[in-house]
């Protein structure tokens, strides 16, 4: 299920473009979510991931943080 995992975030990063940080929450939290499951396939059972969905888990692991969703927001709208 990696590639689902994985069109699953780039669903929810295009979703985000057309919304405004304020109403972004809930895109965010589904963000969040498929980080954390993402994080605990790479640390706690030493999955493999895909190399973009590797780099996004490692890269965005604070998004219980607001200024790390505004990153990513930010990121979404580039």
């Amino acid at each position: 299920c990696k590639g689902y995992v994985l069109d699953l975030l780039e669903k929810l990063m295009t979703e985000m473009k057309e919304l405004r940080f304020e109403e972004s929450r809930d895109i965010l939290d589904g963000v969040e979510f498929v980080q954390n499951v993402g994080a605990t396939a790479l640390w706690k059972f030493n999955c493999n991931l895909d190399s973009e969905l590797e780099s996004f888990v490692r890269e965005f692991d604070r998004l219980d943080v607001v200024e790390e969703r505004e990153r990513l927001y930010s990121l979404a709208q580039a």
